[in-house]
């Protein structure tokens, strides 16, 4: 269709939908096409032409005759497109659907998605309808945030671009300069995922974003062309579930109540005979995947220490050292020095006996800056 053509539809669209009481032929004419060639005949085909591309596109346009005349007078004959006649019902939910549509926006409060969720929110809040919706007590589901990795791939995704990072292996355990063509991002066992076209391998792999060990840099000179039937939900649905593992894990006397409880029955906490263990207690764990829970224990600080297996010490490690790293970076102390609401935010005065500022204990999310969690570290 021409431009020329989309115009004069939209004008004419704009113009019957804009009108009560429907306008005739000739004012459409004068208004609308601005026709003076006086061709009656050609004017009537075109218009009629428009019509029925109006009705194509789900608009019906109603013929309104004044009474006492015939509906074949052009003159005497109006059109209009009724609004009401054009827009969808109004969506009617029962309350436990309302419920499903508050959880949806919770899960993903604290996500990536979180603004765009929160928006939709808004939008079904100002329907009134939302007023005696009352979620399930205790219950609140969440989407574990995939981090910067996450945004940075869907926006290499938007314009098609590859994306290279370096990945720690399942297989061999090792890290690994990874140059991939995203094609699609999902959920799968608790963990995000990218599928896309491997270049070095030459083949389709599936990466679990918690595995990245760097971030994602994106190719921008670069393009690519995802498959046509790639289904992202099909390509998850090939991954098998890892097996279930158990850990050794030293938690401090008096803490962690909550990972206590997640405790197998068979292995209660114990003394321990060690000396390096006093203070601690011995507790086993089922997991599956070692990346999640030594994110997990990481978190804890010197409040738990992994025992074993060795990759899930390993992995606890790394973060910890990546913590340290960014605690003695000189981004960091930079940033310890930014005005903050219009005040100076003094910069590292006291140091703890690891070397690590009181004040950037708040930028070290895994709680690292410890003396005894360096003594894991090192351990």
């Amino acid at each position: 269709m021409s431009a020329s053509r989309t115009e004069r539809l939209l004008n004419l669209l704009i113009a019957l939908l804009n009108t009560r009481y429907g306008l005739r032929r000739s004012e459409l004419r004068e208004k609308v096409y601005h026709d003076t060639s006086g061709n009656d005949v050609a004017f009537g085909r075109m218009f009629e032409r428009d019509k029925n591309d109006l009705r194509q596109f789900g608009f019906e346009v109603e013929t309104l005759t004044d009474l006492g005349w015939s509906g074949d007078d052009p003159a005497t004959t109006r059109y209009r497109i009724g609004k009401e006649s054009n827009r969808l019902p109004d969506v009617q939910l029962d309350p436990e659907e309302w419920t499903v549509l508050l959880l949806a926006s919770q899960l993903w409060e604290r996500a990536a998605l979180g603004t765009a969720a929160q928006s939709a929110l808004r939008k079904l809040q100002a329907s009134g309808r939302m007023a005696d919706v009352e979620l399930p007590a205790g219950l609140q589901p969440r989407i574990k945030p995939a981090g910067q990795a996450f945004d940075d791939l869907v926006a290499a995704m938007h314009a098609r671009h590859p994306v290279t990072f370096r990945y720690l292996a399942g297989s061999t355990g090792k890290e690994e300069e990874r140059t991939v063509e995203p094609w699609g991002l999902g959920s799968r066992f608790g963990q995000w995922y990218l599928v896309g076209h491997d270049r070095a391998r030459q083949a389709t792999r599936h990466f679990r974003l918690s595995r990245f060990t760097s971030a994602v840099a994106t190719l921008d000179n670069e393009q690519y062309s995802p498959p046509a039937d790639f289904n992202i939900r099909k390509e998850l649905d090939r991954l098998p579930e890892l097996p279930l593992r158990t850990a050794g894990v030293k938690v401090r006397e008096g803490r962690l109540l909550a990972l206590r409880r997640r405790a197998l029955p068979a292995s209660p906490p114990s003394d321990g005979a060690d000396p390096a263990d006093a203070g601690y207690d011995r507790i086993s764990l089922h997991y599956r995947d070692p990346e999640t829970l030594a994110e997990e224990l990481a978190s804890y600080g010197p409040d738990a220490v992994a025992a074993a297996p060795e990759d899930l010490v390993e992995a606890v490690r790394r973060r910890l050292r990546a913590a340290a790293a960014f605690s003695d970076s000189p981004a960091r102390r930079t940033l310890s020095r930014l005005p903050v609401h219009g005040r100076r935010v003094p910069g590292p005065r006291r140091t703890s006996s690891s070397g690590c500022s009181n004040w950037s204990r708040s930028w070290c999310t895994t709680r690292a800056c410890t003396s005894r969690t360096w003594h894991a570290i090192s351990a």
